[in-house]
């Protein structure tokens, strides 16, 4: 039963057209593994940020750095997940970046491509992790899934922060939305153990 699943996945993503998402270099990048590929296109769609706070620090000479690196980062995860059409609006706004003098009308256009890209993902890949059947967990479970997850990431073992940050998945926390959640749970895949740590460290001071 597995491996029919897999073929069916693969012959999915295989067929699949997601506007602005090239899928197929996209699965390219996780080593042909198309289950994964395709739940962690949606964790970053899920992500993304839809607001206007980034495009006003992005011309605050004071937060300059700041936003330089947002936009790095969300570039550089765009280009491994095959998002191109934000990609390309991320490079073409970099560039003014570096120069000095970022154009408004290109971080509009990132806006855009932030908000379509992030409607045609969850559009096309559904969520099958049953996230809307998940129980409700309370204050002192979080700390202490909380306090193990940080634990691991202090030591950076891949297998135990992903067990870890699966346990958090298997219910609903009021400080957390199922947004926060995914972005978590890509940060831990992606390797980004620094950010996930600052993730944890927030919550943590809520739930203490």
């Amino acid at each position: 039963m597995g491996r029919e699943i897999h073929e069916v996945v693969i012959f999915m993503t295989e067929n699949m057209h997601i506007n602005g998402i090239d899928v197929e270099s996209g699965v390219k990048r996780f080593g042909g593994k198309a289950e994964r590929y395709l739940k962690m296109l949606r964790s970053f769609a899920l992500g993304l940020e839809i607001d206007d706070t980034p495009m006003e620090i992005a011309f605050s000479e004071e937060r300059a750095k700041e936003s330089a690196t947002k936009i790095h980062t969300i570039k550089g995860v765009a280009g491994n997940m095959g998002a191109t059409a934000l990609y390309d609006a991320l490079v073409a706004f970099e560039i003014t970046q570096r120069k000095g003098r970022p154009d408004p009308s290109l971080y509009n256009n990132i806006w855009r491509c932030m908000r379509e890209t992030k409607e045609n993902i969850l559009n096309a890949v559904r969520d099958e992790s049953g996230a809307g059947q998940r129980p409700e967990g309370g204050h002192d479970e979080l700390r202490g899934l909380l306090t193990k997850l940080l634990s691991v990431l202090e030591i950076s073992e891949p297998n135990s922060c992903e067990a870890a940050v699966k346990a958090l998945l298997t219910k609903h926390w009021g400080v957390f939305s199922d947004g926060e959640l995914e972005a978590l749970n890509r940060m831990v895949f992606d390797y980004e153990y620094d950010e996930a740590t600052d993730v944890v460290n927030k919550k943590l001071a809520v739930v203490k």
